[in-house]
């Protein structure tokens, strides 16, 4: 009987090797259009320096034809590798992005410079750097989803300069912060 342990093992085995093979045949995908690109301009140059030093040759209306077609092809090839090129871009991009256990969470002091029923934008005690803490709109109560209306009414009455502790977040997009937790703090004078 297989213990659960080699069995993991061998699934994120089997995973990495099918994510492997997605990206090399993805980087053979755009060798071949840089290849095909690289022919058809040739085709393209072959065809206008014979139509240049033949303008009224038999078969210069044929080659026109022909250096049309291979420049409409060449067109459409591009967009391809545009779109390619695209993918390839966001697949990297995808692979530095930290799942949902590596994102930043934190905890901080600082003081409002705005807020909203969505969001509360604060000047950080430590440092001064400005952060925009999204209010979660919805939150779970015993596998149910139920408006956030405690937090958000809350959040609606911090004034300016109102000194707050906050537990937050980031959210799935790079940059969002969500508060789990806010506390208004009397400050000591």
């Amino acid at each position: 009987m297989i213990k659960k342990s080699s069995l993991f093992v061998l699934v994120i085995a089997i995973l990495f090797m099918l994510s492997w093979d997605v990206s090399v045949a993805a980087q053979q995908d755009e060798q071949n259009l840089e290849q095909k690109i690289a022919q058809l301009k040739e085709k393209i140059q072959e065809l206008a320096v014979k139509i240049e030093r033949n303008p009224d040759a038999e078969k210069a209306n044929e080659w026109r034809e022909m250096r049309r077609k291979y420049i409409n092809e060449l067109e459409m090839i591009q967009e391809r590798e545009q779109k390619l090129k695209a993918q390839l871009e966001r697949r990297k991009r995808g692979a530095d992005l930290p799942s949902a256990y590596q994102r930043e969470r934190g905890e901080l002091t600082a003081y409002v410079i705005s807020a909203t029923s969505e969001d509360v934008t604060v000047r950080l005690k430590d440092s001064g750097k400005v952060m925009v803490l999204r209010v979660p709109q919805m939150r779970r109560v015993e596998r149910r989803r139920v408006p956030n209306t405690d937090m958000i009414k809350m959040v609606k009455k911090l004034k300016k300069n109102q000194l707050i502790w906050a537990r937050y977040n980031e959210g799935e997009e790079r940059g969002t912060y969500f508060i789990q937790e806010i506390k208004k703090i009397k400050e000591d004078k």
